[in-house]
């Protein structure tokens, strides 16, 4: 290390915040797609096995076909981060 200069562990003990949530907060998404992963594969065969599905019925599916039990709030984040918008027919 160079004279001088203070690494990301050093600066995150003078600051009394973990590593984790060094990282976490400079870029949220990405840790958040990391998590989730294997959630994807999952919510994709839902949608496209039933596209007029919404979050509410994508949510219902997840808890009864595989026992996953997640927040509406980060499932609608989810679909916005993975780009699986709602197919819905206007009339």
């Amino acid at each position: 290390m160079k004279k001088g200069l203070a690494g990301v562990t050093q600066i995150c003990r003078l600051l009394g915040i973990s590593k984790d949530s060094y990282y976490h907060s400079r870029d949220p998404e990405s840790s958040l797609q990391k998590r989730y992963e294997e959630l994807k594969p999952l919510v994709e065969v839902i949608i496209g096995k039933n596209p007029a599905y919404g979050w509410r019925r994508i949510k219902a599916a997840l808890e009864k076909e595989y026992g996953i039990v997640i927040n509406h709030k980060l499932l609608l984040k989810l679909l916005k981060l993975w780009g699986l918008s709602l197919n819905r027919k206007v009339k």
